[in-house]
């Protein structure tokens, strides 16, 4: 039996929905990242949103909106109903239905507004975490959460990694561990064709078609793509799956990383959205 039949195989015994792994990592820590590649972003936000509405998480955090004045103010008059969804940025109109959740409670729920216009993967690392920090503080500041309430993160997957897929750099989620922040890292992968690219313009990266899940098996040069065996593991639910242990997930790792690491020291589960 090849080693996707075996991926395939511990993904049907061991999912779950994708809503209960949102809640089962939620319960487990006080702050879930979530690494995507960046496609396909309504779906995305219709999850999150239900994650809000549903109460597991009191704040969205994330990379797609940029920590500045200007897109903070676009924000709020939309959260107010004072401009309609077509007013907003046009990268972060598939983000409304998040923010829709948001503005059904202001007072206790919030958009941690985590962006960066740095290019370059290493020095994002960073700026993305401080740009974070510094959000979240404004939130602590209005007594809508604190570091003890529930939230999720919005990330790319490079940054979002347990570990470093390449470079020196630490990954922010790296840098939110070592601030004290309880992390769980689920992969977030959609059913998209196509490829995704990061260019260093408007926010560090651009928008494609298609998810980009590629993996190898360590020890080989075999590589093959994750997505048609989650789809085929899936039959067209949302699903999650932890990947933690010594499964077939232990004998993969992601292709653009740089080292030998197993993909499940990276990321603890997966969600797949189809």
């Amino acid at each position: 039996m090849g080693i996707e039949q075996d991926l395939e195989n511990f993904v049907k015994k061991n999912q779950i929905t994708a809503r209960d792994m949102a809640r089962q990592q939620q319960q487990a820590h006080k702050l879930v990242i979530y690494g995507e590649t960046h496609v396909v972003l309504s779906r995305k936000a219709s999850y999150f949103a239900q994650m809000i509405r549903d109460g597991i998480s009191r704040y969205h955090a994330s990379e797609h909106f940029l920590n500045s004045q200007e897109l903070g103010d676009k924000v709020e008059d939309y959260l107010k109903g004072r401009i309609k969804k077509s007013a907003l940025p046009a990268k972060i109109q598939p983000m409304a239905p998040v923010l829709d959740a948001i503005a059904a409670d202001t007072g206790r729920r919030g958009l941690v507004f985590s962006g960066s216009t740095a290019s370059g993967g290493g020095r994002r690392h960073a700026t993305i975490f401080v740009n974070f920090k510094s959000s979240f503080a404004l939130h602590k500041k209005a007594g809508r959460f604190t570091e003890q309430d529930k939230g999720h993160f919005h990330i790319g997957a490079f940054h979002g990694a347990r570990e470093r897929l390449s470079g020196s750099e630490k990954t922010t989620t790296q840098r939110l561990i070592a601030d004290g922040f309880d992390v769980g890292v689920v992969r977030l992968i959609v059913d998209a064709g196509g490829g995704s690219v990061e260019e260093g313009d408007d926010g560090g990266f651009v928008l494609t078609a298609g998810e980009a899940a590629d993996v190898e098996v360590i020890g080989t040069s075999t590589a093959f793509d994750l997505v048609p065996v989650l789809r085929r593991a899936a039959g067209g639910a949302q699903i999650g799956v932890t990947i933690t242990g010594s499964g077939p997930f232990s004998r993969i790792k992601p292709t653009d990383g740089s080292g030998a690491r197993p993909y499940n020291q990276y990321y603890d589960a997966i969600v797949f959205l189809p």
